[in-house]
């Protein structure tokens, strides 16, 4: 006889309510296979929302879930010299992307990121200019 080759069910996903409220613990992208091990009940005591203001026209394609690297370009107007753009955060996820998208108009969108960054990101805030750069993803590259 020959043998047959049957998948593992226990960790599939049988309805949303198996999956409603709780936190996937690993970036996703569209069209990726959800699996019971990848998700859990428990939040990450170490990730602060924070919202971040984003200028007109600096506004990439963004949605839920998208990471991003934050970067800041210091202003002449705030503590630090002027200078070259330099990276503050890197992978942070997207929590509400910008509810405008227009080239004209500023917006703000809210990230997820390390507590420990949390401080450097608001004082960057107030001395300069932030943007968001799209990590890509392996669908795209």
């Amino acid at each position: 006889l020959e043998k047959i080759w049957l998948p593992d069910t226990s960790s599939v996903i049988k309805s949303q309510d198996d999956i409603i409220g709780k936190i996937v613990q690993q970036p996703i992208f569209s069209g990726s296979v959800l699996d019971a091990r990848m998700l859990t009940h428990r939040k990450n005591e170490n990730l602060r929302a924070l919202s971040i203001p984003l200028l007109a026209g600096h506004v990439p394609p963004l949605e839920v879930g998208a990471l991003v690297d934050v970067w800041f370009t210091p202003s002449t107007d705030g503590v630090q010299l002027p200078g070259p753009a330099r990276v503050l955060v890197k992978n942070a996820v997207i929590t509400v992307p910008p509810s405008s998208q227009d080239s004209q108009t500023n917006t703000a969108t809210t990230l997820e990121v390390k507590f420990s960054d949390v401080q450097r990101v608001v004082t960057a805030m107030r001395d300069g200019t932030l943007d968001v750069v799209s990590v890509g993803n392996s669908q795209h590259e």
